[in-house]
């Protein structure tokens, strides 16, 4: 039985976790009102946010709090879950109960037991008890630094992306990526083609010391069943292209109404600049757009649509949704060359 002074000690430590879990939480709800009225007051609360993780891991070794990721805690500030989604606490069971992907097998269980282990009493749903449709959400983890989206989507050809997200993890220095697939089969295909790949070259489709995992469950929620149509009957039978991630837009000389940078900036007002991966023209009258989550492009469109009623330069242009380049590679032609990349992360 555990003593009285055990007892308050670990009543303690358990506050103290729960502080800096609140401070991340406050700094995330600043930084998400900040986007888009205040990017750059935005992107320094991001680092902060980071700041104050690290300080948590340094507070965690000398006074043996309970460990709280980090990651987990960058994540949620960088990429808040959509409604219906896991919990942050589950994202740790991707390396504390995940098959670790293109790495090799010690290395694996090392990286699990050192950073995730103690996590695995905070978490609220197991992932073998979780039906295999669910099972739709893979994470790469140990990308060198600076690693973007496109870094990432550029070796995934199975199917569309629900999101794709990016956080840095300050215990093991790097880019650790979040993905959600639509579908659980084309999760599964895409790691079966890294395990392929790791097997022939002995390493993943990321490189050296890069894991590729399966993560938690993710069920199906709103924002998945807009992408297959309602009531599940497709959007083929309609004609037109379910929500997606990715926008086309397109109207006679549309780039002679608004120029380049003022086109990407009115788009990162609304969803913020990190939430873009592509801006692509194909000539002066139509472009595409790749943000990281259907969502992102929903809001764009939504709001573009608005703005044409009051003859903002979205008037009279046709804004659709497009297949996403993890279904089909996108062909980047253009008669605009010297403007088309106006972003590519």
């Amino acid at each position: 039985m555990a003593s009285s002074s055990s007892k308050a000690a670990t009543e303690d430590n358990e506050s103290i976790d729960e502080c800096f879990v609140k401070a991340i939480e406050y700094v995330n709800k600043a930084h998400q009102m900040l986007r888009s009225l205040a990017p750059v007051a935005a992107q320094q609360l991001a680092k902060i946010s980071v700041e104050i993780s690290m300080v948590h891991r340094q507070a965690s070794e000398l006074v043996e709090t309970s460990e709280i990721s980090t990651l987990i805690l960058a994540r949620a500030l960088l990429t808040p879950a959509p409604q219906g989604s896991p919990k942050a606490e589950t994202w740790a069971k991707v390396a504390a109960k995940g098959k670790a992907r293109g790495a090799a097998p010690e290395e694996a269980r090392t990286n699990a037991s050192n950073t995730w282990a103690h996590l695995e009493s905070h978490t609220t749903q197991a992932i073998s008890e979780s039906p295999a449709s669910d099972e739709r959400v893979v994470m790469i983890r140990g990308c060198k630094i600076g690693t973007g989206t496109s870094d990432i989507t550029r070796h995934i050809s199975e199917g569309p992306l629900l999101s794709i997200s990016l956080c840095y993890d300050p215990v093991r220095p790097s880019v650790v990526a979040g993905i959600v697939f639509l579908e659980a089969e084309h999760a599964r295909a895409f790691l079966q083609r890294n395990d392929k790949i790791a097997e022939e070259n002995g390493h993943s489709l990321f490189g050296a010391g890069v894991i590729v995992e399966l993560g938690p469950p993710w069920s199906m929620d709103n924002d998945l069943q807009a992408m297959v149509g309602v009531s599940g009957l497709g959007c083929e039978r309609h004609h037109r292209i379910c929500e997606r991630r990715r926008l086309i837009f397109s109207g006679a000389g549309l780039f002679h109404r608004v120029d380049s940078t003022t086109f990407h900036a009115d788009l990162a007002a609304i969803v913020g600049d990190d939430k873009i991966e592509l801006i692509w023209l194909y000539n002066r009258g139509s472009a595409t757009v790749v943000f990281t989550d259907t969502r992102s492009a929903r809001a764009v469109q939504k709001k573009l649509k608005e703005r044409a009623l009051n003859g903002e330069w979205s008037e009279g242009v046709s804004i659709k949704f497009g297949i996403d380049p993890c279904e089909k590679a996108l062909n980047l032609v253009t008669s605009v060359p010297e403007i088309a990349a106006v972003k590519m992360q």
